[in-house]
């Protein structure tokens, strides 16, 4: 018989969502990325935020750091896009429990977009790139305790 805190303790620990404490956030736009990091600052200062402006930048980041719990990834970027960084991400990192979740971000989804994001199965969601604030309420509601 599982009492009430043997409950609570395999709900807290085993089906509860990650912590959020660190981001890497992948876009070319210096604009977006100064609005991002302010309005996270607004949401949660203690969220670490690393930035990353092209996509093998970020891949060496990821094979030089300890994972972020989070990656927002630009689609529209020179050089590589995003589709072509969830490539290269499913090619280098294996998956298990610690792995980060992942969000491709856009200014508008085309529906060519939407039929190529469900062949990545590293990818958690895409999101508009609309208030950044109400963005990140979503995927921390959605995913983070």
């Amino acid at each position: 018989m599982i009492t009430l805190f043997g409950f609570y303790y395999f709900m807290n620990n085993f089906i509860a969502t990650k912590t959020l404490k660190k981001i890497l956030l992948i876009d070319d736009d210096d604009f977006y990325n100064q609005m991002f990091a302010y309005s996270l600052l607004i949401i949660d200062p203690s969220i670490q935020l690393h930035i990353e402006k092209g996509v093998d930048a970020a891949i060496k980041y990821l094979l030089e750091n300890n994972y972020p719990d989070l990656i927002l990834v630009d689609i529209n970027m020179p050089h590589k896009n995003g589709f072509e960084f969830l490539k290269l991400y499913e090619d280098y990192f294996t998956f298990n429990h610690n792995y980060p979740l992942i969000y491709i971000m856009t200014s508008s989804i085309l529906s060519n977009d939407k039929s190529i994001i469900t062949k990545y199965a590293s990818l958690d969601g895409f999101k508009l790139k609309r208030d950044i604030i109400a963005t990140m309420k979503d995927i921390m509601t959605e995913k983070f305790r």
